[in-house]
C-alpha cells in the first residue's frame, strides 16, 4: 500500500486487492501512536507501550498532564496555573516537578521542585522609617522590619542606620540588630545579627550597621536597638528621625 507524504500513513492504492479489515487495520495501527493517547498512569501506558518512539505523546490522568517520549525517556509536563492566593496554591494536590503558579493577588510566581514550592520572583526590597527614641537607659528599639511569610525560603540581607544624640557626651552605646522574636517593637531578645559602636564623645553621627540573614521559611524579624554599654546610665539620648532600616529579600534555592 502507498502512504502518506508527512506522516506515512497507509492507504489502498487502486491496484490493491480489496481487504478492508486488513487495510483498516494497517491505518489504525499507524494512526493510534501518533494521537493524543490517553493512559490512566505511567505504568498502564508503560504496560501499552513496549516500544515507545520519538515524539509520542500521551495524557495521564493520574497525576492529570501530559507525558512526551524524547528518544529515550518519558518525561512529565509541567502546568502553568493562576491560582487566587497562597492558601489556593497550598491546596494544590496534584503537583508534578516543574509545575508553575502565579497567585493573581500578589502576582508572585512560583515553581514546584518536587519537594516544595520555590520563588520565580526577583528580589524584594523592604524599607521601614524608624520612630523617635528618648530617655534611652540601657536598651530601646527604634526600627523593626517586619518580613511576610513568603510562600517559600528565602535569604535577606539588611542595612540599619541611626543618629544617635547624646546628652552626655561620654556615654558609649552601640547600635545593635536582633533577629526579631514575633512581639510588637521593642523585642529586645533574639540572636544578635550585628553590632555597630556609636564612639564617645561624638554625637550626631549616621551610622549604619549591615548584615544578613540565612535561609527561612516562613515570617521574620529585623529589629534594630540602641544600647548604652558605657557611662553615667543618666544622660538622655534622642534617635533622630533619618534612622532607617531596610532589607532585600532574595527567593532561595538551598
Amino acid at each position: 500500500m502507498p502512504t502518506t507524504p508527512v506522516q506515512a500513513l497507509p492507504y489502498p492504492a487502486s491496484t490493491d486487492a480489496p481487504n478492508g479489515p486488513v487495510q483498516l487495520q494497517a491505518l489504525g495501527l499507524a494512526v493510534e501512536p501518533k494521537l493524543m493517547m490517553v493512559f490512566s498512569t505511567a505504568t498502564d501506558r508503560d504496560a501499552k507501550i513496549t516500544a515507545p518512539t520519538a515524539g509520542m505523546v500521551c495524557w495521564l490522568q493520574t497525576p492529570g498532564c501530559q507525558a512526551f517520549y524524547d528518544g529515550s525517556a518519558w518525561y512529565n509536563q509541567g502546568r502553568q496555573r493562576i491560582v487566587a492566593n497562597r492558601a489556593a496554591r497550598d491546596a494544590l494536590t496534584n503537583r508534578i516537578t516543574g509545575d508553575t503558579t502565579v497567585e493573581a493577588d500578589s502576582g508572585s510566581p512560583f515553581l514546584w521542585d518536587g519537594a516544595r514550592w520555590r520563588g520565580l520572583w526577583p528580589s524584594r526590597y523592604l524599607y521601614v522609617p524608624a520612630v523617635e527614641v528618648t530617655a534611652i537607659t540601657n536598651e530601646v528599639g527604634i526600627v523593626r522590619i517586619d518580613i511576610p511569610d513568603m510562600g517559600c525560603r528565602y535569604s535577606a540581607e539588611f542595612t540599619a542606620a541611626a543618629i544617635v544624640n547624646k546628652s552626655v557626651p561620654g556615654d558609649l552605646f552601640h547600635i545593635v540588630v536582633h533577629n526579631g522574636t514575633g512581639n510588637p517593637p521593642p523585642s529586645l531578645s533574639g540572636l544578635t545579627l550585628t553590632v555597630e559602636p556609636v564612639e564617645s564623645g561624638i554625637s550626631g553621627l549616621l551610622r549604619r550597621a549591615q548584615g544578613a540573614i540565612g535561609v527561612q521559611n516562613g515570617a521574620y524579624a529585623i529589629q534594630v536597638n540602641v544600647v548604652r554599654t558605657a557611662g553615667s546610665g543618666e544622660g538622655a539620648v534622642s534617635a533622630s528621625g533619618l534612622n532607617y532600616a531596610n532589607a532585600t529579600i532574595i527567593p532561595s534555592w538551598s
